[in-house]
């Protein structure tokens, strides 16, 4: 992470690639990850994806860890549920682990985070503790 990359071109030579971290670059589309199907971590928070297409070319079948977080595309209000349906068997998605109970919460992280937005902190707080998740990590570079 922190290496100035602007796209993962290159990436698909990495075969037996476990875990990929390009978290806070300039990426703004994904590519050659598809011939990475051992991977199992893909941290890409802190780039440039506007476009859940971009998930598109992962391995969907072993990515247990993903890390989107503070992408322009983590504003979607159905965010959860579009990362899900490219890759459905991710146990834990940004900092927060993903369970069944949370894979059918319809309003998973619906809540609108600007700045300017009439509802108070009190209400927002308690919509959050109704949220079936657990937030501890299950998945990082150091366990792996």
């Amino acid at each position: 992470s922190h290496n100035g990359l602007s796209t993962t071109k290159g990436v698909e030579t990495l075969s037996n690639l476990r875990v990929l971290d390009i978290g806070a670059n300039y990426v703004q589309h994904i590519e050659g990850l598809e011939a990475l199907v051992k991977l199992k971590d893909l941290w890409l928070n802190d780039n440039q994806l506007q476009d859940f297409e971009e998930l598109h070319g992962v391995h969907a079948a072993t990515i247990r860890c993903l890390y989107l977080e503070r992408n322009p595309l983590q504003r979607d209000p159905l965010y959860l549920q579009k990362v899900l349906a490219h890759i459905p068997y991710l146990s834990q998605l940004d900092a927060q682990s993903i369970n069944d109970q949370l894979r059918s919460f319809p309003n998973y992280m619906a809540i609108d985070t600007d700045d300017d937005d009439e509802e108070s902190d009190e209400v927002v707080q308690q919509r959050a503790l109704n949220f079936p998740f657990d937030t501890r990590p299950h998945c990082s570079r150091q366990n792996l």
